[in-house]
């Protein structure tokens, strides 16, 4: 049996709480609003079509499709950095660096490259992350990388 709802409660949240909870929550961190310095783009963890979550990445079928997080780069910005599809580049943050490839793709905005979060347990050393003191959630996971070429 489903637990019973108080709708007066529920109602007074939303109307009285839920606005000042969600502001004192949810800040997003500042950011200085300086641009990025020439050979760099904004990198940003992002959703594979091909995997939902953690457990996905376990899926023989999918695997096959996608067996690994590629780093995604606008054709512009590849052409900038003289990069070819499936390069090996090594990506430099003040947080670290990995090494990883490039998969160049139309959809990806100019000036931003995306890597899959499915794959992001090297990637991660690439951000300054801040996490929800209440929710443990990750704050919106950017950051300014250089890309270079590697052997």
């Amino acid at each position: 049996m489903p637990p019973k709802v108080d709708r007066a409660v529920v109602d007074r949240y939303l109307t009285e709480g839920y606005q000042r909870d969600l502001a004192m929550r949810y800040r997003p961190i500042p950011r200085p609003r300086a641009s990025r310095p020439d050979g760099t783009v904004r990198l940003d963890l992002a959703q594979s079509l091909f995997h939902s979550g953690k457990l996905s990445t376990r899926s023989k079928g999918l695997l096959q499709v996608e067996g690994s997080g590629r780093l995604r780069m606008n054709p512009l910005d590849a052409a900038r950095f003289a990069l070819s599809d499936g390069d090996r580049v090594r990506l430099s943050s003040t947080s670290g660096e990995m090494t990883t490839e490039v998969k160049i793709l139309e959809r990806v905005p100019q000036g931003t490259a995306w890597f899959p979060s499915h794959f992001g347990q090297a990637a991660v050393r690439l951000f300054e992350c801040v996490v929800d003191p209440i929710t443990r959630a990750p704050s919106f996971r950017t950051a300014t990388v250089s890309i270079m070429r590697v052997a």
